[in-house]
């Protein structure tokens, strides 16, 4: 498909989903010299794409512009997203099937529903879309290329510069730690059971602020010293340096808990909330994933998949012997 130079891609609204992309746009990356990529995400909505390990151009669409009246003047009063060749849509409503259509896109594709078939040149019937974000993205590109995109991706960490290798060496043997704020409430128990246990050893604690809310902040950062060190805001590149170089992670964000197994990053996730973890199955092995019920951990699911019982204690100890603390 030489004749793509610019394809313009509507993203989910999900972190975890967004993550899921980013093995579509590195595939079409290494498939097409010179592609141009765009993202169009929800202004209101949570946004990975700083994350991402390919060069993109984002837009942010309004809640009053996302639908079929108020796309066009959208598109229009954003003249930089014109001559997109190819149009994905990998978010499948009304306003996302519309938007193709008024970016004059010569190809469209998308899961497609009686009503919005005809906004897309390519579809696919609604009812075969995968359950998993990576397949949705490689199952509609294959109505384009015939394989020629990759047949496996593994994301690409930054090439991190001397002055920042020397800081990551300066932490020393330290396990990364992503706290989601929304969750501190109902997982800071096992966050305070974790951290006693952990006393002495090297962690760096990023704080995944997806509320205005300072609480997961404010009990982390009474604990910091030279060894409790913690990042009170997320950077991207910040985050994957520290990601990298840790001997492990740790979290409960769906942030930080998405991008580990994409990156092939060593990592345990408290995925108490299961609609975050995990949104893509193509690239990624299983990660280690304890389950939370009535605020206690009472279940585990290994990368194996099996379940097993387990308290918090216990849950913990579980951490511990993965990572040899």
């Amino acid at each position: 498909m030489s004749e793509i130079r610019k394809i313009l891609v509507r993203a989910p609204e999900k972190i975890g989903e967004q993550i899921a992309t980013f093995a579509i746009l590195q595939a079409l990356a290494k498939t097409i010299d010179s592609i141009n990529i765009d993202i169009v995400v929800s202004a209101e909505l949570p946004y990975a794409y700083d994350y991402a390990d390919v060069f993109l151009t984002n837009h942010k669409l309004p809640a009053e512009k996302d639908g079929p009246l108020g796309i066009f003047p959208w598109v229009h009063a954003n003249n930089d997203i014109f001559s997109v060749d190819t149009y994905l849509d990998l978010l499948n409503a009304k306003g996302s099937a519309t938007l193709g259509i008024a970016l004059k896109a010569k190809r469209r594709l998308g899961f497609a529903t009686t009503l919005t078939k005809a906004t897309y040149t390519h579809s696919l019937p609604i009812d075969e879309t995968p359950e998993f974000f990576d397949e949705r993205g490689f199952k509609l590109l294959s109505l384009l290329f015939d394989g020629e995109m990759p047949a496996q991706i593994k994301g690409e960490l930054p090439k991190f510069n001397d002055k920042e290798q020397m800081q990551i060496k300066s932490l020393g043997d330290f396990l990364f730690i992503g706290i989601r704020a929304s969750e501190w409430q109902r997982h800071q128990e096992i966050w305070r059971t974790i951290f006693d246990e952990l006393a002495g050893g090297s962690v760096v604690i990023a704080i995944d602020q997806d509320i205005d809310d300072h609480s997961a902040r404010d009990w982390p950062v009474k604990r910091k010293s030279e060894k409790f060190f913690v990042m009170e805001r997320a950077y991207a590149r910040t985050d994957l340096m520290l990601m990298a170089g840790a001997r492990g992670i740790l979290t409960d964000s769906a942030l930080y808990g998405n991008l580990a197994p994409y990156y092939g990053l060593e990592a345990v996730i408290l995925a108490f909330d299961l609609n975050d973890y995990p949104s893509y199955s193509l690239f990624s092995p299983r990660q280690h994933i304890l389950l939370e019920r009535n605020q206690n951990i009472v279940g585990a699911i290994n990368h194996q998949g099996e379940k097993i019982e387990a308290d918090i204690k216990s849950a913990v100890d579980q951490i511990f012997s993965k990572f040899r603390l």
